[in-house]
């Protein structure tokens, strides 16, 4: 019988490759479009749009996770800080998470409080690195160590 935690996990863990691939994708557009000058287009701000919007559905499935679906860690339980698992999912896991989102969404309102197209191009670009750098420091590859490393995919319930 498949829960609603084997359905969220499934989710989260596999939603992360699509936000990467929109964020990859965000910044070469930013960078293409801060650094070659070009106007600022709908299709700028839709991908920009779409990005945070998925990411933020990433993040709230991740907090349901850690809110109370996991039977592994929980903080509404309080986190064992000397079991390095539930410390890295917890605590650094959640909170660079956080910080990602939070680079994301002040970059979108940089960007859209920006006069000049480059200067929008500029917020998008430099917010979406900082959300990069957070997101794959705080990602649990299986090259991690083993208490914290995860497949690269899931592949069922």
């Amino acid at each position: 019988m498949t829960g609603a935690y084997d359905i969220v996990l499934f989710l989260h863990s596999n939603l992360r490759w699509l936000v990467l691939v929109l964020l990859v994708g965000t910044v070469l557009n930013a960078l293409g479009g801060w650094l070659g000058r070009r106007g600022w287009a709908p299709r700028d701000n839709a991908l920009s749009g779409t990005l945070v919007g998925l990411a933020d559905l990433q993040f709230l499935l991740g907090l349901a996770l850690v809110l109370g679906l996991s039977p592994h860690y929980n903080l509404l339980d309080g986190v064992d800080m000397k079991v390095r698992h539930d410390r890295f999912f917890s605590v650094e896991h959640f909170s660079l998470m956080f910080l990602a989102i939070g680079a994301l969404h002040i970059g979108r309102v940089r960007a859209k409080k920006a006069g000049s197209a480059p200067d929008k191009h500029r917020a998008i670009a430099v917010a979406c690195l900082i959300a990069a750098v957070l997101i794959a420091a705080s990602i649990p590859w299986p090259f991690r160590d083993l208490e914290v490393a995860r497949p690269l995919f899931r592949t069922g319930f």
